[in-house]
């Protein structure tokens, strides 16, 4: 009969981190007192964490910190807000995990208890690190897979043409004209306005989605950023994907000599798919300051003044166009599974962000962009049979807000607010049960009884 050492009680299993482990450890007496148990637990040389008491106190400790719940995305600010608890993490938790994979290995109910806080733990400091996408290939690999032998060429090259329009908006507006790229100059979601061009492979195999920033609503700024996102529906020999795939590129546009150069810089601030859980976003839904496009080569009107409201119908088409191509496949870039729980439970989010039609709402889900879409756009909101989600009423009182075209009335006045109101009370809800669900979702499995 063998025995294992034993922790001499769970009194440090509320200390932070680590430090939970640091209680005095006893040897069993091998059934010499009728309490002592004799454990099957088998603990190696290498793991501080002796028996499944101290891995439940391990795991306890390192959930309780709501750091685990902030998202950096969209303030680009990843080292300011997570640097230090991302070394922590990076040292105490996943430092733990390797030290101790043997006996992770030989030991089902170890493995069990810390499965989740395993996969969540990798893919949390990918959406914490600066200057990575996030994904999971580093940010060299997965840029050179986008033009791999097995991907259509040319899917993340932007058309010279555009190049060459570079940096008047209105040059750019004509060479989208021209060229028979459907665009929209419209107030971006992230703030400013951009011009937003997507164009469509001759043969089919892609589409490329490219925006550019507008100083002043007039120009594009030396040193500013292009973004693509190439939507690839084929591979390279013209085979068609069951799902679509997204790719993402962010490049540096860099003027000299009268010319405009694209660079592409491997280190990357923002998280692709912290943003983008469901694919490609849909355009604001409103007129907004800026809302202008025109008919483009192969399309009735062009090349003669576009209709008075043409910009709001070019938008409702792109979003139809958007939305069409459904949940893309991450081709393992991103593992959703990987981030947490799905939010929003009590408010029925899950209803429609179900990871089939729409992408799970988890904990790696931009905080800045739920608020935008929930209380600012006036869009999600919480699901009820009957219920319009997008809230198109309460949008189009927005629109109307801001245009007076015509002018809300005392009662619509009223109803805008209510709308506000109640938007802002399913945001916080959603925020206030990010943490908690992720704690319970994490301790769900039990170390020990």
């Amino acid at each position: 009969m063998s025995c294992t050492v034993r922790s001499g009680g769970q009194n440090g299993s509320r200390r932070r981190w680590l430090s939970a482990l640091s209680v005095p450890l006893l040897i069993g007496g091998c059934g010499e007192t009728p309490g002592d148990e004799v454990l099957a637990h088998v603990a190696s040389a290498s793991c501080p964490l002796k028996t499944p008491g101290d891995w439940q106190a391990f795991v306890e400790a390192a959930v309780d910190d709501e750091s685990w719940v902030r998202t950096c995305s969209s303030a680009y600010d990843c080292d300011e807000l997570a640097g230090a608890f991302r070394a922590r993490v990076e040292s105490e938790v996943l430092g733990t995990f390797a030290r101790c994979a043997e006996d992770i290995g030989n030991n089902p109910p170890i493995a069990s208890c810390t499965a989740r806080l395993r996969r969540f733990a990798p893919a949390w400091v990918g959406q914490h690190t600066k200057g990575s996408y996030g994904f999971s290939p580093e940010n060299a690999a997965y840029l050179a897979a986008q033009t791999a032998d097995d991907v259509p060429a040319g899917m993340m090259t932007p058309p010279p043409e555009l190049l060459a329009a570079l940096p008047e908006r209105t040059a750019i507006e004509r060479a989208a004209r021209d060229n028979g790229w459907p665009y929209l100059t419209h107030d971006s979601g992230v703030g400013g306005v951009r011009t937003f061009i997507t164009t469509t492979d001759p043969e089919d195999h892609f589409e490329q989605w490219m925006l550019v920033g507008l100083e002043s609503n007039t120009t594009v700024p030396d040193g500013s950023v292009m973004s693509l996102i190439a939507i690839q529906k084929k591979d390279a020999t013209g085979q068609s994907l069951d799902q679509v795939r997204m790719h993402f590129r962010d490049y540096l546009l860099s003027a000299a000599d009268g010319a405009w150069a694209l660079v592409l810089p491997e280190v990357h601030d923002a998280k692709c798919f912290a943003c983008h859980p469901s694919g490609l976003r849909t355009l604001i839904r409103t007129h907004e300051s800026v809302l202008a496009s025109a008919p483009v080569r192969g399309e009735v009107g062009y090349g003669d003044d576009a209709p008075g409201d043409f910009g709001f119908e070019r938008l409702t088409e792109l979003n139809e166009r958007l939305l069409s191509y459904g949940l893309p496949d991450w081709n393992g870039a991103i593992e959703p599974a990987d981030h947490g729980p799905a939010l929003g439970e009590s408010l029925g989010c899950p209803e429609c962000h179900d990871g089939v039609t729409r992408g799970v709402l988890g904990i790696s889900t931009d905080e800045g962009t739920l608020r935008r879409k929930v209380v600012e756009e006036l869009s999600m909101r919480a699901f009820a049979p009957e219920r319009p989600i997008p809230d198109e009423p309460a949008i189009a009182l927005l629109d109307r807000e801001s245009t007076s075209d015509p002018p809300l009335t005392e009662d619509e006045v009223a109803l805008l607010e209510q709308a506000r109101a109640e938007h802002l009370a399913d945001y916080e809800v959603l925020v206030a049960e990010r943490f908690p669900s992720w704690k319970a979702w994490a301790l769900e499995a039990a170390c020990s009884d």
